[in-house]
């Protein structure tokens, strides 16, 4: 879910009164706490993300002569010291993650979701969980563990692992019970890029149950959500139209230097991320058109408008370009 749905959010003067309308609702107020968990889910993504790519990279074979080599020792260390920092950045954001769901759940009350306990302690009750959740508090409060790089010659060719060792990570530390039973009943070590993607799996199916839940407790506040956000957006279509339609008519040539930035005044804040979307390399004003009309501004109109705004571009970049040429009368501004 983006955590920008359907959120048309504007700081005009044409809108205020309708802006400050939805600020003071509070059932838009509850939606938007409940997207806020989204910023978080998108952090653990993130760093997630990271993480496996760092692994991927230093334990592609492809790369065995930039790290693994003895004359490039160093940088294997390097690269390998990265990965750890990665692996604390995931864990660290997987603790702010639980502790904000648990603070959501909380505002709700167990009547609203009751599966959420047994959800919960299904999870509590996982020892991959839970050693991953005593890791967290490993790092913070003892040490970085070590990792180990393991090279598999087989016929098929060359596999690098970067792994955890169970029997170095039991060494001094006072793990809680169910982490120290997952760590104890392992034969081997632990591949740490195989063990991170079950976690994540595992995280991110908690992560879309409870958003679910999210929409059906607040349906009636989602209601009332999209009404505001409609209107918003219906509002800001207008406004923009009437920005476009006065540049087109302006007599001031050098205004169009500058168009964006008056545009840029009428716009929600993702307008000119959806122009990136809709941009080809060699036309920046037909991406701006294709996003007005996407916004909700009347086609014909638009069209028309960029119709004059692009003769009078071309003739502001001709007056540039020091050829000072007499308009047409097309070009006249």
């Amino acid at each position: 879910m983006n955590i920008h749905e359907g959120q048309t959010i504007l700081h005009t003067e044409g809108v205020s009164a309708l802006y400050r309308e939805r600020m003071a609702s509070k059932e838009v107020a509850s939606v938007e706490n409940s997207l806020r968990l989204n910023i978080l889910y998108k952090l653990v993504d993130r760093n997630y993300f990271m993480l496996q790519k760092a692994i991927e990279d230093f334990t592609n074979p492809q790369r065995f002569l930039e790290f693994h080599t003895n004359q490039q020792k160093v940088w294997g260390l390097a690269f390998r010291e990265n990965i750890v920092l990665l692996i604390f950045n995931y864990l660290a954001a997987v603790k702010t993650l639980a502790d904000h769901t648990r603070n959501l759940y909380r505002e709700h009350g167990s009547t609203l979701m009751p599966d959420y306990e047994r959800r919960k302690d299904e999870l509590a009750k996982d020892e991959l969980i839970r050693f991953m959740h005593d890791l967290r508090d490993y790092f913070v409060h003892y040490r970085p563990p070590e990792l180990n790089t393991n090279y598999i010659f087989n016929p098929d060719g060359l596999i690098i692992q970067v792994q955890l060792i169970p029997k170095k990570l039991l060494e001094g530390y006072a793990w809680k019970a169910s982490a120290r039973s997952f760590l104890q009943k392992q034969n081997q070590p632990l591949n740490v890029k195989d063990i991170f993607t079950e976690y994540q799996a595992k995280i991110e199916g908690f992560h879309t149950w409870f958003q679910e839940e999210q929409r059906r407790i607040l349906a009636r506040e989602w209601t009332v959500f999209g009404d505001f956000n409609s209107r918003l957006k219906t509002e800001c279509a207008e406004r923009c139209l009437k920005v476009v339609e006065e540049l087109a008519e302006s007599a001031e040539a050098f205004t169009f230097l500058h168009y964006e930035s008056v545009l840029a005044s009428a716009t929600p804040h993702h307008f000119w991320a959806s122009i990136i979307e809709h941009q080809s390399a060699e036309n920046r004003l037909q991406a701006t058109i294709d996003a007005l009309i996407e916004l909700g501004c009347e086609e014909t109109r638009i069209r028309n408008a960029y119709c004059e705004i692009e003769k009078k571009l071309r003739y502001v970049q001709r007056l540039q370009g020091n050829q000072q040429p007499e308009p047409s009368a097309q070009e006249t501004v």
